[in-house]
């Protein structure tokens, strides 16, 4: 059964990752609404400090984007906020949703698939750095780096993503008065 998209969702972005397993239709959708509690599986942070772009350095995969899974009894806010900590070290002031990513199963619902079927959310808040503890590095993360928007702009995650950081990088300027 599809779910219709929220009235204040706009599509910026949509493709397919057949090489996923299971493969997925990916929508990217700019909205200020929440996707169905019950889909939403991660939940990031595009966080700024002055025009700085916070990113975590991963041991796994260098430089992302700070957030992930949704735990049991967590709004996705709450683990967004979690998650940027552990990975960075920073504690974060008024957060704002401002995307998801839909992700649809192409196919049938693979046995053990511990994910909503067939659609899963990510979703995506925009923020400032209130304030950065210091990081100890740990087998997950080594810790926060903070890009202008000319060198973030160059960081795989970001260069994939190009309409969800300029939406980031305008909502936080504009908030930034």
């Amino acid at each position: 059964m599809s779910r219709r998209e929220p009235d204040r969702a706009c599509v910026i972005g949509t493709g397919r990752d057949l090489t996923a397993k299971p493969p997925v239709e990916i929508t990217s959708l700019l909205s200020d609404a929440l996707p169905p509690l019950e889909t939403i599986t991660a939940a990031f942070a595009l966080a700024f400090q002055g025009d700085r772009f916070l990113l975590t350095d991963l041991v796994a995969r260098g430089l992302d984007i700070p957030g992930g899974h949704v735990e049991a009894g967590e709004t996705p806010e709450e683990a967004m906020r979690r998650e940027v900590y552990e990975e960075t070290g920073a504690i974060l002031g008024p957060a704002r949703l401002l995307a998801y990513e839909r992700r649809r199963i192409l196919g049938p619902k693979p046995p053990g698939y511990p994910f909503p079927y067939p659609d899963s959310h990510l979703v995506y808040y925009v923020a400032r750095v209130a304030s950065l503890d210091e990081f100890v590095p740990d087998a997950e993360a080594k810790g926060p780096v903070l890009l202008p928007p000319e060198e973030a702009r160059l960081v795989p995650w970001v260069r994939s993503n190009e309409v969800l950081f300029e939406a980031a990088l305008i909502a936080a300027r504009s908030r930034s008065g």
